[in-house]
């Protein structure tokens, strides 16, 4: 699940609304997409 900062409940869960921190800062993902793009026949 990637990190939410919601201001009302989502019913989807804990039943509050969610404000995920790390020491007072919002959370940040950082991550890598790779994409090979090759014809038909080589795959």
């Amino acid at each position: 699940m990637v990190h939410r900062r919601l201001l009302y409940d989502d019913r989807l869960g804990v039943g509050e609304p969610l404000n995920e921190v790390a020491y007072g800062e919002g959370l940040v993902v950082r991550g890598r997409h790779f994409l090979i793009v090759e014809p038909p026949t080589s795959s």
